[in-house]
């Protein structure tokens, strides 16, 4: 249970038997499969912390990604490139395995899974970068740990905000915001470089709180429309030299409807088609949306109200990357040693021109 690749092998294979040190059946069972074995499936399920059905009938598809580095967390190898080389199969990656890489291995797999999957929730940890991309951890131990996700808004709750923001929000910069966001390819990787589509906050100012010893310094920067934002880190930040910081919200998908009709592959393409890499605003100079369904009749109440609905999600708290500009424009990631959680965006912001929507370049 503790092995990088008794993984696969006991997920992978179809037919399984358990022995104990004198040879003899697993608990004297005497299934031709232990896969079939209520008993020890019911054991495997519980020590891996997945259903039965998994273990019975395992594909790579049947887990999604952050499931998988879960699992993978607790597992150990005896050379270092076996870390990731292990997991190749798990997650139908095309990288080629070669020895004397060291935690590079690691950043081609993590890499490899975001340009195949899109899948943000692997940039999603904490404590230290691997020096592949600041963006990727040096260790999959952080997988073991559940990543915050913002509290939901039921029916009722999420009508009740849709309702107060239509009173103080025009349409229109509700729709520009909603396209913005809508329109954004899947983040991708290239070339050690993780091109990441993001809602972006910048810092104004930035001062120390505490000297935390070995757990790194205390920070509170002031974050334009999110207010005062504390964070942990072990890096020592220059309090008098100038410094490009900003927040990104990267976690886009808690922001959709699940049910919106238009779905990623559909935004991507008109994302890639009308809009460059550097930026994702879809706005013509007056500021109305490009998008064809803005021009619908039919469709844009209801585009009203998924754009509202939008806003109201953003409302919520999130777990903020703290990112730093580099001077050639592109961005590393400064590994905090907490979640930096947000409080949301306030309702009365001005959306039209306060929020910036972007694909940013982490190297």
């Amino acid at each position: 249970m503790t092995r990088a690749w008794t993984l696969q092998e006991l997920l992978a294979s179809k037919i399984i038997r358990f022995y104990d040190r004198e040879w003899k059946p697993y608990l004297n069972d005497m299934h031709y499969n232990h896969k079939d074995s209520p008993v020890i499936k019911q054991e495997l399920a519980d020590a891996l912390g997945v259903t039965p059905e998994t273990i019975a009938s395992f594909c790579p598809e049947s887990l999604g990604v952050r499931e998988k580095l879960r699992l993978a967390s607790t597992r150990t190898a005896t050379v270092e490139e076996d870390i990731a080389y292990s997991l190749i199969g798990l997650f139908s990656s095309d990288i080629v395995p070669r020895y004397g890489l060291g935690n590079t291995a690691l950043g081609h797999l993590l890499g490899n899974v975001v340009a195949r999957s899109g899948d943000v929730t692997v940039i999603a940890w904490t404590g230290k970068s691997l020096p592949y991309n600041s963006a990727l951890p040096a260790s999959l131990a952080v997988y073991n740990q559940t990543p915050y996700t913002p509290p939901r808004m039921d029916v009722s709750e999420l009508d009740m905000r849709v309702e107060q923001l239509r009173t103080r929000l025009p349409s229109e910069d509700a729709l520009a915001l909603y396209y913005r966001v809508i329109q954004l390819p899947r983040a991708t990787f290239w070339d050690r470089c993780l091109q990441l589509p993001c809602i972006v906050f910048s810092v104004t100012k930035i001062g120390i709180q505490d000297n935390q010893g070995g757990r790194g310094f205390l920070y509170r920067a002031i974050v334009s429309l999110l207010g005062k934002v504390e964070f942990r880190t072990a890096d020592m930040m220059p309090l008098r030299t100038p410094r490009k910081l900003i927040f990104a919200h990267p976690w886009l998908h808690d922001l959709r409807d699940p049910y919106d009709e238009l779905s990623d592959d559909e935004s991507t393409d008109e994302s890639e088609s009308e809009s460059d890499a550097g930026s994702a605003d879809t706005e013509d100079d007056s500021g109305t949306p490009t998008s064809p369904l803005a021009a619908e009749p039919i469709a844009r109440v209801d585009r009203d109200t998924l754009a509202l609905q939008l806003i109201a999600r953003l409302g919520r708290p999130f777990n903020a990357l703290l990112l730093e500009q580099q001077s050639n424009g592109q961005y590393k990631r400064i590994a905090a040693e907490h979640e930096i959680i947000v409080s949301g965006v306030p309702y009365v912001t001005n959306f039209k021109k306060g929020i910036r929507v972007k694909v940013l370049e982490i190297i």
